[in-house]
């Protein structure tokens, strides 16, 4: 019997790859070269973005010990290059924490922006193969053990059994961490998906430099705005209209002398309103958009129904600046305008 011809064997498989190499290869070829898809991108955001996903989790897992994001770096220059669309994640809590090889998170949440409907930002959760050091016992003796772990080399395919138990346990965790925060998963409905999406958007989207700088003097400051008027005999129901403002009427059947103590108490809460928009550098739209500005905003709109709250704005308006008036009579907030 004639020894077989494995050069006749291996032309077509050459001819082939050599097409897939210049994009010559498609649906309709009588070959398809089948990729892991590891030299375009690992963990098939392309993709998801080029159907105009809403909600998208990315579990990044590739060897990326010094934590440079490569991949999903990459990823998100494709999706805007190719498609027009912007997807912001802020990736700090995944970084290092000083000289550890420690995390302070396992994800971080954040937007996608397609071009159609950028009004409209569906939600992208990016979850990072890391350690923040709260894992089972298990996993962090095997990290002691390995300092590699868990970002060893793609090409190892020939796991132990305590390496394949420390990658599964630590999965695991990643996962309950993750989820488990934003309460039951109920996505069986249009309404169900955006709600739970919007609770892990909440939870981890990663607050700005500003807002950790910031975050203890502005609790602190409106606290002590909350504790006057809780006490303040001269704001008799103030306090719950600040929370429940209704048609905003506070100043109906009050003595001329609370009305005048209350329009100087407004200034104290449009400074404070100030205060924050500067500190947060909420000029910025990517930065009033953050959830925990949405939060401040939405409160501040509440205040701003109140009448006493607007002839306080209306009689203090002109002593601040014009970037702080758009804001304060943009739909955001709702004072009135001059």
């Amino acid at each position: 019997m004639p020894a077989p011809d494995w050069s006749r064997k291996w032309r077509p498989a050459l001819l082939w790859l050599v097409n897939e190499l210049f994009a010559r290869a498609n649906d309709t070829s009588n070959y398809v070269y089948l990729s892991d898809g590891g030299h375009f991108d690992n963990m098939g955001l392309y993709e998801l973005v080029r159907r105009h996903c809403r909600y998208i989790v990315i579990c990044d897992s590739e060897e990326d010990g010094d934590l440079s994001f490569d991949g999903i770096g990459m990823a998100i220059r494709k999706c805007r290059v190719d498609f027009g669309v912007e997807i912001s994640l802020d990736l700090r809590p995944l970084e290092h924490v000083g000289e550890t090889q420690y995390s302070s998170a396992h994800c971080v949440a954040g937007t996608v922006r397609y071009p159609e409907d950028p009004g409209a930002p569906g939600t992208v959760v990016y979850i990072k193969s890391t350690l923040t050091g709260a894992e089972p016992g298990d996993v962090l003796n095997y990290k002691k053990e390995h300092a590699v772990f868990p970002h060893d080399s793609t090409l190892n395919q020939w796991f132990t059994e305590s390496q394949f138990e420390s990658y599964r346990r630590l999965g695991q965790h990643v996962a309950f961490s993750v989820f488990e925060p934003a309460g039951p998963l109920a996505c069986a409905d249009i309404d169900g998906r955006s709600r739970y999406f919007s609770n892990l958007r909440h939870i981890w989207c990663a607050p700005t430099p500003e807002m950790d700088r910031f975050a203890s003097a502005h609790t602190e400051r409106y606290e002590s705005l909350l504790t006057r008027i809780r006490t303040d005999n001269n704001l008799p129901g103030f306090f719950d209209m600040l929370f429940v403002p209704g048609k905003g009427e506070w100043k109906k059947s009050r003595t001329d002398e609370q009305v005048e103590y209350a329009l100087h108490f407004s200034s104290e809460l449009i400074e404070f309103m100030w205060i924050v928009f500067t500190d947060l550098n909420l000029v910025l739209p990517e930065k009033r958009n953050h959830p925990h500005a949405r939060g401040w905003c939405l409160m501040f709109k509440d205040w701003s129904k109140i009448d006493i709250v607007r002839e306080g704005w209306a009689k203090y308006r002109d002593t601040y600046s014009q970037r702080f008036r758009n804001f304060a009579q943009s739909d955001d907030i709702g004072l009135p305008g001059e």
